[in-house]
């Protein structure tokens, strides 16, 4: 009796064990998936305000280029603005590096700084200024793109770092958990072999009525 109950308890803890692996792999999928759209989202996002900031470059060139359209130009630039700007208040809570912060309060700085350039290009454009505004275009507006432009970069970088770390991690929970789940159940199949020998020969032996007036 206490053979067969330890076999119903070793086949229960078999049982369950399995059960457990199964929901922790169905989750470690879930979390794969939301990991594989949270990485294609930002990388969208990453994507769509390097090009914004490229944009806002060309568009300031072309307002102090002779024989450009400027005023379309100008249009141009202001929309690009504000496309980054709205870019950048989706991007931050997306972000999960550790230099995330850092990155985007030195983007946040540098567009200030391009956007005031600009403003002050628009002030010598419209007072007929076109030197001093293709001067400032090259001397303070080019470099503060090729600074955001760099910052993107570097936030893509540490991202992509980032989703591969968790990345790793889950992969290696997950073969930490397969990996005893695995040894339990080997473990449990010899034990329930085990035991299912021992129990038959180990019970008391009745003998036929034959047999007990042979030996009478």
């Amino acid at each position: 009796m206490q053979t067969r109950a330890v076999r119903l308890a070793l086949l229960s803890l078999l049982l369950l064990s399995g059960l457990g692996a199964g929901l922790f792999t169905w989750d470690t999928v879930q979390q794969f998936d939301s990991l594989l759209a949270r990485e294609r989202d930002l990388d969208s996002r990453l994507d769509r305000l390097a090009n914004n900031v490229l944009a806002f470059g060309a568009a300031q060139q072309a307002s102090v280029v002779p024989g450009q359209a400027q005023s379309e130009a100008l249009r141009r630039g202001s929309a690009v603005i504000r496309a980054t700007d709205e870019d950048l208040a989706a991007v931050r809570p997306r972000a999960r590096s550790a230099p995330a912060a850092t990155s985007f309060s030195g983007f946040a700085d540098t567009l200030e700084s391009a956007v005031k350039t600009d403003t002050r290009v628009r002030e010598h454009l419209r007072i007929g200024q076109e030197l001093m505004a293709a001067d400032l275009v090259f001397s303070d507006g080019h470099p503060s793109i090729e600074a955001l432009a760099a910052i993107v970069t570097d936030l893509q970088r540490a991202e992509q770092s980032a989703v591969d770390e968790e990345r790793g991690a889950l992969k290696t929970r997950g073969a930490a958990v397969v990996s005893a789940v695995t040894l339990l159940w080997v473990i449990g199949l010899f034990a329930l072999a085990a035991a299912r020998g021992p129990g038959r020969s180990g019970e008391p032996h009745h003998g036929s009525p034959a047999d007990e007036q042979a030996t009478g």
